[in-house]
């Protein structure tokens, strides 16, 4: 997980450096291993790369990119912000690309360079390569944005299932883009109106729709869709919708037989890193799968991290999970939360969301994640796995 700002003044202004360090510094939990600013005269094309936040510099640019980075693939040459070769295209990016060796291996073939081992570089290149269609080639979960000093264009694009978040405010004088909308707010000259539609929607369905927000002007970037900021002005498009026509040609067996295949290749490429990894295990069947499944796949000891509650046999499934565990000789770590636990981070939850996530399991997740991320920078789990088998009950 990494964090990713900026802002473009549209009437030339600078952009203050202040404002722009504070939006790093807000998303530093996000990514507490670096954080790089760029700003950017996009008139003479001159740009300064600061490293790091504890320097104090001029006010410089009309355009400024920030990047708060976790690092988990190639640790040494991955930071970014990151500009191409020809200096013209500058990325900022939030997630990971599953398939970018392979992808990797096809711009080879057309001539791309690389100066890192990083996903991110990928992304830059087939960016050069596809255009705006590169988001098709892209297998993972992502938030970018790319600035074309040539055309003077900003790209921005969200994965498919918009599992990494997306925000942005845009009025006549300015762009502005964050991961947490509590980024966006850090600036003064924003319009901070209410939007009850958005309440509305949330009270009603329990999430926002379509690219509403609790803010009138800031907006969610749809899943499946690119965002382009140049001289025509705001241009959204989507690239991707999900392909919701039943197979009545297949088999029930040759369903089970590609539900296998594509769950286990899933797991399989989610576990291309640089660190160690681990997995979630609650003891539940989505959870369990991808535990089993990494256990098989993974040649040194794996780390479970398990929530449980000592209020009763119906609040405790612990020994699902420590059955799971024993199977696959995972070395375990399990947490107990209190109500003095819940007392203690509610706050802290809730500035992390920014907006209301509906059930009190976000709870002891908060909690098991947090003595996972003790450990390590990566983490399995079965989330999502109830909303594509139909496990809740309004399925």
């Amino acid at each position: 997980m990494c964090g990713i700002v900026g802002r473009i003044n549209l009437n030339g202004d600078t952009v203050s450096y202040d404002s722009s360090k504070m939006m790093v510094q807000l998303l530093t939990h996000r990514g507490p291993d670096e954080q790089n600013l760029i700003f950017i005269d996009t008139k003479v094309k001159e740009r300064h790369y600061l490293h790091g936040l504890n320097s104090k510099v001029e006010d410089f640019g009309d355009l400024f990119l920030g990047h708060a980075r976790l690092s988990i693939i190639d640790l040494s040459t991955g930071s970014q912000p990151m500009t191409d070769i020809s200096g013209r295209y500058t990325i900022v990016f939030n997630g990971e690309i599953y398939n970018y060796i392979e992808i990797k291996d096809e711009l080879y073939k057309k001539g791309c360079y690389f100066n890192t081992a990083s996903d991110t570089e990928v992304i830059l290149n087939a960016y050069k390569i596809y255009g705006h269609d590169c988001v098709k080639y892209l297998n993972g979960m992502f938030a970018f944005v790319i600035y074309d000093s040539d055309r003077n264009t900003l790209f921005c694009a969200r994965d498919r299932l918009g599992i990494k978040p997306f925000y942005y405010y845009y009025d006549s004088t300015k762009f502005i883009f964050a991961s947490e909308i509590k980024s966006i707010l850090s600036h003064n000259d924003i319009n901070r109106e209410i939007d009850y539609i958005g309440m509305a929607d949330y009270l009603t369905f329990l999430y926002t729709t379509r690219d509403t927000t609790f803010f009138k002007k800031i907006k969610s970037l749809q899943p499946g869709f690119t965002l382009t900021l140049g001289k025509g002005g705001l241009l959204i498009n989507r690239y991707w919708k999900p392909d919701l026509e039943p197979d009545y040609t297949m088999s029930e067996r040759q369903a089970v037989e590609n539900l296998r295949y594509l769950i286990e290749d899933a797991v399989k490429i989610h576990m291309r890193s640089d660190v160690q990894i681990g997995a979630h295990l609650s003891g539940g069947v989505d959870s369990s799968a991808i535990a089993s499944i990494v256990s098989k796949l993974y040649d040194t000891e794996l780390y479970t991290f398990t929530g449980k509650f000592n209020e009763g046999e119906l609040y405790d499934e612990s020994a699902y999970a420590i059955a799971v565990a024993d199977e696959i000789k995972s070395k375990v770590f399990m947490i107990t939360p209190t109500a003095d636990d819940l007392i203690d981070h509610i706050a802290r939850i809730a500035w992390h969301l920014d907006i209301p996530v509906v059930g009190p399991g976000i709870f002891p997740q908060y909690m098991v994640s947090k003595i996972a991320g003790s450990k390590l920078k990566v983490v399995l789990g079965g989330q999502g796995g109830d909303e594509l088998f139909l496990g809740y009950p309004r399925y």
